[in-house]
């Protein structure tokens, strides 16, 4: 892992910006699509939207949409529940990316992945939360905390809740293995069972050093705060068997994937169940939309995870 710069609780001015960094960082450059890193962006958002129009369209399940769990404008989550659920049925929450701060994206655009999630009897949902700038990340962590704890009373006889996120909503999701559900959820304190981000980032410290951190404000301090890498010795009891799989792309930035492996290195350390899944071929951006296909690598590791398929 890279060593850790002073941490004297400042923000990088903007001409102190590591251009290496801002490369390291930005998906779009590692793609190996015929496009601009521009268009690579561009034309990702119109596929999110044209083919979460189709999802809708296509209404295979029952729907529960804009159900509101806090006071603030995204937080708001969509329910789409099998026509035939159990009362038991897992529950496949996702958080969408756009590093904390991409108004393109939001729940809405990122339904789509979920059709073979319902069909084969998952309830899914997809989660919005606030963004960067009227928003800190330390913020945004505690609404995904407040829904968690929201989809979970709403669904009580859930045999699991399994979170994932593209990106961003990776670092979210894995954020959640830091939460002490015995004090939020009592007697359902293990209802989470599986956590999967996709393309995750796990430290968040080197994002203090890119153009990403302009609008989230984080010095060295308060990114240490929610780095799930360097909150694994802090793990609460109830989430010691919580199964973690972290999933990234043959294409995705080479940090995004050491960050990977060494998070998984480290969790498997502390005792976890860890796996991780490398779809080939693909870049930070296809892996998502590749999620329409039941036959998707990663729709059959969170079938799998779920007990949903042998």
């Amino acid at each position: 892992m890279p060593e850790e710069g002073a941490n004297d609780g400042t923000r990088c001015s903007k001409n102190s910006y590591s251009e290496d960094l801002d490369t390291a960082f930005s998906c779009s450059k590692w793609s190996k699509q015929k496009l601009s890193p521009d268009e690579v962006v561009e034309d990702f958002i119109k596929r999110c939207d044209e083919e979460s129009v189709k999802f809708l369209s296509e209404g295979a399940f029952q729907p529960q949409l804009n159900l509101k769990y806090g006071s603030q404008d995204r937080e708001k989550i969509d329910v789409f529940l099998p026509k035939s659920a159990g009362v038991d049925a897992p529950i496949f929450m996702f958080l969408h990316g756009g590093y904390w701060q991409a108004e393109e994206l939001s729940k809405d655009n990122n339904s789509f992945l979920g059709a073979p999630l319902i069909k084969n009897g998952a309830v899914f949902v997809t989660v919005g939360y606030s963004l960067a700038p009227e928003c800190t990340l330390h913020d945004m962590v505690e609404q995904v905390k407040k829904v968690v704890v929201f989809v979970a009373r709403r669904f009580p006889h859930t045999r699991g809740v399994f979170i994932s996120g593209h990106s961003a909503g990776g670092h979210l999701a894995a954020m959640m293995l830091s939460v002490d559900w015995s004090s939020l959820l009592q007697d359902k304190k293990n209802v989470i069972k599986g956590i999967l981000p996709i393309s995750g980032i796990f430290d968040v410290r080197l994002i203090t050093k890119t153009y990403i951190n302009e609008p989230l404000s984080l010095t060295e301090s308060s990114a240490a705060s929610v780095s799930p890498h360097l909150l694994v010795d802090a793990i609460p009891e109830c989430n010691l068997g919580v199964k973690v799989h972290l999933l990234f792309t043959e294409y995705d930035p080479p940090i995004l994937k050491q960050q990977a492996q060494d998070y998984s290195k480290l969790l498997s350390s502390y005792g976890l169940d860890v796996e991780m899944t490398m779809l080939p071929e693909k870049d930070h951006f296809q892996e998502l939309i590749e999620l329409t296909n039941e036959n998707c690598l990663f729709q059959k590791v969170f079938l799998r995870m779920m007990g949903l398929t042998s």
